[in-house]
């Protein structure tokens, strides 16, 4: 390897002895050896420090950085930025301690990076990983429009209604992209999540390059946080992105982009989701509430078959104070896998 690697992966870690060594793995097996993998922990309290410690003694590119104290779920894009903070690579790559990669990712996004040097970010698709081991390959409904951000800003078709084209254990991103927005995010926002919040803000900044093939294996188990606390997750998108999009006017100016029209849709599908969590913890009241906030989108709903099942059956479950998901999802082995109970 090179004084300076090509490369920095960032991998945020908290209690995944179960995990952590098929993760660093899947980085040692990568064709491409210019990298360096920076792991942070968030002082886990189960054997995830001694299993990195064994592996950073054996391979020098694996830097280590402990924390003494738990920072907390919603600190996450302070652990990225942390890593940030000290990643010598011209490209930046993200893998989580419980996911893993495929053997060929670093040289195949890298190459693409080099071949498309306006790019801001390199990306493909995504296989999901349940707790059993098996793997499934979900579909990929994005126009190329949206998944190649182009034209620039084209991403927030999907981004602002609540869907995440962008999988972060595919992603690689232009470090120099990234310190241009100020590195990851949210800054002051308390967040389970920091993709969505960085992925808003690389979409003002140029073209993405997609990948159609796989690029990463995300872990989906009743213990992880974007399973564990999802009600969580989804509250807290809708807000960061009412935030997001007051704080950004003149940028939507400079793209064009109908802010009214943005406004009205934003987090639709966030909603569902929410509206549905809240069905199924028996909060009839707030999900009415969500229904309500549900209606300025009706029309964008009825465009898509499966979302407005999902509306319809939300309003059935209000007006009937009754949850009738769990009977349907019992017979919906694509759900179960999903969420890595089957």
């Amino acid at each position: 390897m090179t004084d300076m690697p090509l490369i920095s992966i960032i991998t945020p870690t908290y209690n995944h002895e179960n995990y952590i060594a098929a993760c660093i793995d899947s980085v040692l097996a990568q064709t491409f050896p210019d990298w360096e993998m920076i792991i942070v922990d968030d002082a886990s309290s189960d054997r995830t420090p001694a299993i990195v410690r064994e592996y950073g003694k054996k391979d020098g590119r694996i830097r280590f950085c402990p924390h003494p104290s738990n920072w907390g779920k919603n600190h996450l894009a302070d652990i990225y930025n942390e890593a940030l903070g000290v990643a010598l690579g011209k490209y930046v790559a993200v893998l989580e301690g419980d996911d893993y990669w495929p053997r060929g990712k670093l040289a195949i996004q890298s190459a693409a990076l080099d071949a498309h040097p306006f790019a801001v970010l390199c990306h493909g698709r995504v296989a999901l990983v349940s707790d059993r081991g098996t793997v499934r390959i979900p579909r990929y409904p994005w126009p190329a429009s949206v998944r190649e951000n182009q034209p620039r800003g084209s991403a927030f078709q999907a981004l602002l209604l609540g869907d995440n084209p962008f999988h972060s254990q595919t992603v690689m991103i232009r470090k120099k992209s990234l310190e241009r927005v100020g590195g990851f995010k949210p800054d002051s926002f308390p967040s389970l999540a920091t993709d969505y919040p960085t992925w808003l803000e690389l979409a003002f900044q140029g073209p993405f390059v997609f990948l159609p093939r796989i690029l990463g294996y995300w872990r989906r188990y009743p213990t992880s946080v974007s399973f564990h606390h999802q009600a969580e997750l989804w509250t807290q998108h809708i807000e960061y992105t009412r935030l997001f999009l007051a704080s950004h006017r003149s940028e939507w100016q400079s793209l064009g982009l109908p802010i009214r029209r943005c406004a009205r849709y934003a987090s639709c599908w966030a909603l569902l989701d929410l509206g549905k969590l809240k069905v199924m913890a028996r909060d009839f009241t707030g999900a009415g509430d969500i229904l309500g906030r549900l209606h300025p989108c009706r029309r964008l709903i009825f465009r898509n078959p499966s979302k407005a099942l999902k509306f319809l059956t939300l309003r059935v479950c209000i007006s009937a104070r009754k949850d009738i998901y769990k009977g349907l999802l019992r017979f919906s082995k694509k759900y179960k896998w999903y969420r890595g109970i089957s």
